[in-house]
């Protein structure tokens, strides 16, 4: 009987051992198994794909950038460290033509600031600021 008893334990501990292991692959049914991967998405917020149609509420660019980045954990800096010609566009409204929009988040945030402008990010902090690109072609 206690051999039968110690078989019993024996299986399910070893259940629970591979249950529990990390081997970087989890399980898509019963015999197959699957490596998870980390997508760029995953790793860096701004690159992830969205689909937005900004809500009425959303009546400027600024509003737009803060809308935007919301769900990114990212936020807009403090004007006092944007570019003051930013500061300007940002009061702006948003136009008609870019209420719908689709695309990496980086890519929607220099449509809204246009070609006068680069996003400068830092990852630290996780905030967004604007400035004015000196580099135009």
């Amino acid at each position: 009987m206690k051999i039968i008893q110690f078989c019993i334990l024996s299986i399910a501990l070893l259940h629970v051992s591979s249950v529990f292991a990390d081997d970087g692959y989890t399980h898509v049914g019963r015999y197959y198994k699957q490596k998870i991967l980390i997508t760029a998405a995953q790793r860096d917020p701004l690159l992830q794909k969205v689909e937005v149609i900004f809500p009425f509420s959303v009546q400027n660019i600024e509003s737009a950038y803060r809308h935007l980045l919301a769900p990114t954990g990212y936020t807009l800096a403090k004007f006092e460290a944007i570019d003051k010609n930013f500061i300007t566009l940002a009061s702006k409204k948003l136009p008609l033509s870019q209420r719908e929009v689709k695309g990496r988040v980086i890519d929607l945030l220099n449509l809204l600031a246009g070609s006068d402008f680069i996003v400068v990010r830092d990852d630290l902090l996780r905030v967004v600021a604007i400035d004015l690109n000196v580099v135009r072609y």
